[in-house]
């Protein structure tokens, strides 16, 4: 079953959550507990105020929006892979794929100077997961740009 519950006061929901937790539990012990948030810092603290309460908080995933529809494409429509294109992990690999054959062009020239002494590509690995980590909040606030480079 889906149920939506949405506020902009974390204490309301998180309230809310430990009352269902406490009185609607799952038939199967061994079900985990689904809970979309809108981060990992709120399903951090959404743990670790379960954990206080309780004693223990597990077998709870917090899986963000869009890992969550994924999830459901991948179930319910043929053909789709498991893993998006566009999940920071993948964007990160693939940026860091493409990265070294942009230093080139004159517009990448401060990325060049800032990559320049990067022998064990721990540079370029944190700036490809920091743009992906960028490009993944700027799709979840904003379809126009994921419809562009759909060709939507």
């Amino acid at each position: 079953m889906l149920r939506v519950y949405h506020s902009n006061r974390l204490d309301v929901l998180e309230a809310l959550m430990e009352f269902i937790v406490e009185r609607e539990r799952l038939d199967d012990p061994f079900e985990p507990e689904m809970v979309l948030v809108q981060s990992t810092g709120m399903a951090q603290w959404l743990q670790m105020s379960l954990s206080r309460k309780f004693g223990i908080a597990a077998n709870i995933d917090f899986p963000l929006p869009a890992s969550f529809i994924w999830e459901m494409f991948v179930r319910v429509l043929p053909d789709i892979p498991e893993q998006s294109a566009f999940n920071k992990q993948s964007m990160s690999w693939k940026l860091m794929a493409l990265l070294p054959d942009m230093l080139t062009h004159d517009e990448f020239a401060m990325l060049r100077h800032y990559l320049h002494d990067d022998t064990d590509k721990r540079k370029l690995f944190q700036l490809a997961s920091r743009t992906a980590d960028l490009y993944d909040q700027y799709f979840s606030v904003s379809s126009g740009m994921a419809d562009s480079l759909g060709g939507g």
